[in-house]
């Protein structure tokens, strides 16, 4: 219903401005009643079904939501910015982790070469040290048996060779 009004009062007005008294020599211009004209457009305007209100309302609403969802998007690329920063960040920690774990393994494996060589040194020392205490002690008991032979067996000559 609306509709038809709608289309009857855009008649009035078209009717209005073309059969509008024309003014000689302005290019097709017309003389009409501004008021009757207004007041045409103020009832178009009434006229107008909701539809095309909430419609407008609609385009406002839409505009709202996509600058929310412009500013939702520019916060998320803003927060994945700064979480590949913050893993960039931890990766170089890690890198420099990694590096001066290496460094302790090969100071570590440097240091073990030394203590396993002192070690070996060490017990090269003892060794020989071993070695030239039981030597001794051969040459004591060769002393021993020696003397035991070219005395027959003499308990006196035996504790001479012990002293």
């Amino acid at each position: 219903m609306a509709t038809n009004k709608i289309d009857e009062l855009l008649n009035i007005l078209e009717h209005m401005l073309t059969k509008g008294v024309k003014v000689p020599l302005s290019g097709g211009r017309a003389l009409v009643y501004v008021g009757e004209a207004v007041e045409i457009l103020e009832e178009i305007r009434e006229s107008l079904p909701s539809e095309i209100r909430i419609a407008g309302d609609v385009a406002e609403r839409e505009e709202a939501i996509l600058e929310n969802a412009r500013k939702s998007a520019q916060m998320a690329i803003q927060r994945a910015e700064e979480k590949a920063n913050l893993l960039v960040s931890e990766e170089e920690i890690l890198q420099r982790a990694m590096k001066k774990a290496q460094e302790v393994v090969a100071e570590a494996t440097i240091s073990a070469k030394d203590i396993k060589a002192e070690t070996y040194e060490h017990l090269s020392d003892l060794l020989d040290s071993t070695e030239n205490g039981l030597l001794g002690c051969l040459n004591d008991i060769k002393n021993t048996k020696s003397i035991l032979k070219q005395n027959g067996g003499r308990q006196s000559d035996i504790r001479l060779a012990k002293s």
